[in-house]
Parts: C-alpha cells; sequence; structure tokens
C-alpha cells in the first residue's frame, strides 16, 4: 500500500513473532525458506488485491488480539489466496 516492501528486519522480526505466538519451532533455513514464501505471496497479493485493500478496510481485517478476522471478506480472500499459493508451490 505504500508502495515500499518490509525490510529485512522487518521480514525476520515478523518471522519471529509468527513463531513465537504459533508455538512453531524452525531452524535458521526454514525460517528463511518462510519469509522468502510470505514476501512472495505478499507481493502477488498486492497485485491481486490492490483495489481492494484500502488503509481504511486494513483495520477491519484483525480482531482485537491482532488475529485475522474471518468475518471480514477481504481477510477471507488473502487466507484463500495464501493457502492456494502454498498448495500450489508443493509445501502442501
Amino acid at each position: 500500500m505504500t508502495g515500499e516492501w518490509l525490510s529485512v528486519e522487518h521480514v525476520v522480526e515478523s518471522t519471529v513473532l509468527w513463531l513465537t505466538t504459533s508455538a512453531g519451532g524452525a531452524d535458521v533455513m526454514q525460517r528463511v525458506m518462510l519469509s522468502a514464501r510470505a514476501r512472495d505471496i505478499a507481493q502477488g497479493l498486492e497485485a491481486t488485491l490492490q483495489p481492494a485493500v484500502t488503509p481504511k478496510i486494513v483495520t477491519t481485517l484483525f480482531c482485537k488480539n491482532l488475529r485475522l478476522d474471518f468475518r471480514s471478506p477481504v481477510a477471507g480472500d488473502i487466507y484463500q489466496h495464501c493457502l492456494t499459493q502454498l498448495f500450489n508451490s508443493g509445501c502442501f
């Protein structure tokens, strides 16, 4: 939305936070691969959903605990896009 992508530091920080909140355990290579896939998927999402995702809509994507709110149709679309991309890449 800003035309700028996350810095490497922010991608690493986000991955660590996600692994911590998801009780995930991953070695360094798994974390790098997870981060790379997440970034690729996010870039694809930007191209696909750019007109639909506005700053106002972003605030509706999350519950108070900062988890996705699947009552939001856009959150559901994003989730489905992620699953499709992961499935097509052979991750599942």
